[in-house]
């Protein structure tokens, strides 16, 4: 009976944990959003990227508990587009690399969330 017991706090633990790691993690994609569509479209703003990318890489170790790594990895990658065409001054390039890293943001938050598709 108490193995029953300390397995039911285990799994309750392990439920929450997920729940809360998912509010926390959704919180952070949605604070990198907001900023990354507040900036403008100008390539003088390099240093505002690099802060938010810097930023993000703080953050994925919260990530990997609840989403796949290549989905992170995918979020990574998209924002070194958007530094390399900051780096080249393409603006066209800048600002579809833009729009790429935001919707890899938002997969990446829909996926952190709890619901079908993120469990299977």
């Amino acid at each position: 009976m108490k193995s029953l017991i300390w397995a039911f706090i285990v799994v309750c633990l392990l439920i929450v944990s997920v729940f809360l790691n998912s509010i926390i993690v959704s919180y952070n994609i949605k604070e990198v959003i907001s900023r990354l569509e507040k900036l403008p479209d100008e390539l003088s703003s390099e240093g505002e990227y690099l802060d938010i990318k810097n930023d993000f890489i703080k953050m994925r170790k919260y990530f990997s508990f609840t989403v796949n790594h290549e989905d992170i990895a995918d979020v990574e990658h998209e924002f070194s587009d958007l530094t390399g065409s900051l780096a080249a001054k393409d603006k066209e390039s800048f600002i579809i690399s833009k729009s790429r890293l935001i919707d890899a943001l938002t997969h990446l938050k829909r996926l952190s969330g709890i619901n079908l598709e993120s469990i299977f």
